[in-house]
């Protein structure tokens, strides 16, 4: 009898695990959060004293800000080195040339697409490149409406679990 409750207990904590934390989420893909149109100009100059990171900054964003968006379907991520294994980026917005502080610092670099509002810090396919379990994925995506990058749950990605299926890693524009 004893043997019967204790095999039920373990079942049931077994269940009440499963039940609490289900499976895994998927990981946001590009698609899900697809932009439909893509700005085609006239493209705005670039406004360093419409943020603080900006007015900092004004050299090397001025220096690598391209009249194209790359993200989002308006904007231009613009990204430099600030250490070892540090990248800081911000947002330039195409139409008006305002710059926006993106999430960050990546360890190793984003992924983001000109037809997506997906950014993607230090993605999986990089983390497995490098060898290392030091680093972690984070995803957000760009809500346009209220003009700021919110966080997505954490996942479980192929690449993290050592399979072989890969999306790339490279930028798409």
């Amino acid at each position: 009898m004893k043997g019967m409750i204790s095999t039920i207990v373990v079942l049931a904590l077994f269940l009440g695990v499963q039940l609490a934390y289900g499976k895994p989420t998927q990981c946001p893909s590009f698609d899900t959060y697809h932009v439909n149109e893509t700005f085609a100009g006239p493209y705005a100059d670039l406004d360093v004293n419409s943020s603080p990171t900006g007015k900092r900054f004004k050299s090397v964003i001025r220096n690598s800000y391209v009249k194209k968006p790359n993200f989002a379907g308006r904007y231009r991520v613009v990204s430099w080195g600030c250490g070892s294994n540090c990248h800081v980026f911000v947002l330039v917005d195409t139409k008006t040339g305002k710059i926006i502080n993106a999430p960050g610092p990546a360890a190793l670099d984003a992924e983001y697409h000109v037809d997506s509002a997906l950014f993607i810090i230090d993605p999986p396919d990089l983390i497995k490149e490098s060898g290392s379990d030091l680093y972690a994925t984070e995803y957000f995506f760009w809500a346009e409406s209220a003009g700021e990058f919110r966080p997505l749950k954490s996942c479980v990605n192929s690449a993290q679990q050592g399979t072989p299926e890969r999306s790339g890693t490279s930028v798409t524009e």
